[in-house]
C-alpha cells in the first residue's frame, strides 16, 4: 500500500509572531525538520504540503535537503480541515498521515508504529495525558477533570484513505469546525479512531519560546572554545568594536576592518566547533577580505558552523583598551552581535580592561580581544 503525507502549514501563526515553518532553525526553514523523520523512514511515497502562496519558496528550500521524495505543494484553505481536503484531494495513497507543520520533533518510532496499526487498523491517532491538574470552568465554578480521562492529541494522525474521504464528504458545510482529524472522523462518522500512546517529546510550536524548547531537544554534545586577537595601534586610523565606530584618533592596523574583538569571538567559535581558525578562513592575503566588515565574516562564520550543525550558546569576551573607555557602546556592540548571531543579548557579555600604562596595551600601541564562546551540536538525527 501506498502512504501519502499531508502536512497542514497555513496557519497564520499569530501567537508566534511570523509563520511558523519558515523559521530558520541551523539555516533550514522549520518545515524541513517536520518532514526529516518522515523521510528517513523510508516509508513515505508522497509529501503533500498544503501551505500559504507566499510560503512555497520556503518549503521548495525544505525539499532540497530532503532527497527524491516526491513533494507537491498546494495551497492551504482558511482552516486546517480546508488545507487537509486539498492536500487529500492530490493525495494519491491508501494510507493517509496527516501532520502538524510546526511539530518538528516527532520520532521515527512513532511514524512506524502508526503506520504498523493501519495495517489492520482504519484510524491510528496518537495522545498523552496531561501531567498537570485539569478544571474545566463554568459559570458556577470549576470542576477537576481526571486527568486519565482528558486526551492531549498529538500527530501523525493515520487513516485508511476510504474513511477519511467519507469523513470529508459528509461533514460538508460543517467543515471548520473541527480541530483536527480525530474530531471530525468522531462527530461526523460517529467512529472513534484507535489511540495510541504518543510522544510527550513530540513538541508543537506555538510561541516564540518553543524554538528553544525544540533546540534543547536537539543538543546534543556542547563545546567551548577560545579566541585571541591582536592589533597594532596607529593615529589617523579608524577603530571597530563589535561592529561599532569607536571615537578615538587611534585605530587597528588590519587588512579587515581590524574588528579585534569580533576576530576573537570568530577564532573562538571556530575552535569550539573544530572548524579551523580566522586566518584559514579569512586569510589577510585575500583580495576579497581587504577592509571588509568584521560582522560579515562573523556572519559567515555563523553560516558555516549551522552548516555543521552547531548553534553559539554564550559569549564572553574581554577587550585590552587603554583608551578611550569602551563601556558607552557596549549596548550597541552585543546588539550587534545578536543580530548576526540570533543570540539573545542577555547571553553575550563584553567587558572592558585598561593596560594602566603598562606594555604595548598601556602605551596605546596594541589592543587586545579575548573570548570565551560555548557552542552546541544538533544530534545526528537532526542532521542531513
Amino acid at each position: 500500500m501506498k502512504v501519502s503525507l499531508i502536512v497542514a502549514a497555513a496557519g497564520e501563526s499569530r501567537r508566534f509572531g511570523e509563520a511558523k515553518i519558515t523559521c530558520e532553525i541551523l539555516g533550514k526553514p522549520l518545515i524541513f525538520y517536520t518532514l526529516l523523520p518522515f523521510v528517513r523512514t523510508g516509508r513515505i511515497d508522497e509529501i503533500i504540503v498544503a501551505t500559504r502562496k507566499e510560503l512555497f519558496r520556503d518549503v521548495r528550500k525544505a525539499k532540497a535537503y530532503l532527497g527524491n521524495v516526491p513533494m507537491k505543494i498546494v495551497e492551504g484553505g482558511c482552516y486546517r480541515e480546508q488545507s487537509v481536503k486539498r492536500g487529500l484531494e492530490k493525495a494519491r495513497g491508501d494510507i493517509i498521515l496527516v501532520h502538524d507543520g510546526a511539530r518538528p520533533n516527532t520520532s521515527e518510532a512513532l511514524i512506524n508504529r502508526i503506520l504498523d496499526l493501519l495495517e489492520t487498523k482504519e484510524a491510528v491517532v496518537p495522545a498523552i495525558n496531561p501531567v498537570e491538574t485539569t478544571l474545566r470552568e463554568s459559570e458556577t465554578g470549576v470542576k477537576r477533570l481526571p486527568r486519565d480521562k482528558v486526551l492531549l492529541v498529538q500527530t501523525p494522525q493515520g487513516f485508511r484513505r476510504e474513511i477519511l474521504e467519507k469523513a470529508f464528504e459528509m461533514a460538508g458545510e460543517r467543515l471548520g469546525e473541527f480541530s483536527d482529524e480525530s474530531t471530525l472522523l468522531a462527530e461526523v462518522l460517529g467512529v472513534i479512531p484507535d489511540f495510541i500512546e504518543g510522544d510527550r517529546e513530540n513538541l508543537k510550536i506555538t510561541y516564540r519560546s518553543d524554538i528553544e524548547i525544540f533546540k534543547n531537544y536537539m543538543m546534543g554534545e556542547v563545546r567551548s572554545g577560545f579566541g585571541y586577537d591582536l592589533h597594532r595601534l596607529e593615529e589617523g586610523r579608524k577603530l571597530y568594536l563589535g561592529g561599532e565606530l569607536i571615537d578615538t584618533t587611534y585605530g587597528a592596523v588590519a587588512h579587515s576592518d581590524g574588528d579585534t574583538l569580533l576576530h576573537s569571538i570568530i577564532d573562538a567559535m571556530l575552535g569550539a566547533s573544530g572548524l579551523g581558525d580566522i586566518g584559514k578562513l579569512f586569510p589577510d592575503t585575500s583580495p576579497e577580505f581587504k577592509g571588509i566588515s568584521s560582522l560579515y565574516l562573523l556572519e559567515r562564520t555563523n553560516k558555516l558552523l549551522e552548516e555543521n550543525g552547531f548553534w553559539v550558546l554564550n559569549i564572553d569576551s574581554t577587550v585590552l583598551l587603554e583608551k578611550p573607555l569602551i563601556s558607552p557602546y557596549i549596548d550597541r556592540m552585543k546588539g550587534n552581535i545578536s543580530e548576526v548571531l540570533g543570540l539573545p543579548v542577555e547571553r553575550i557579555s563584553i567587558k572592558g580592561k585598561r593596560g594602566e600604562g603598562i606594555g604595548a596595551v598601556g602605551e596605546r600601541k596594541a589592543i587586545v580581544a579575548m573570548s570565551s564562546v560555548m557552542v552546541a551540536r544538533a544530534k545526528t538525527k537532526y542532521l542531513v
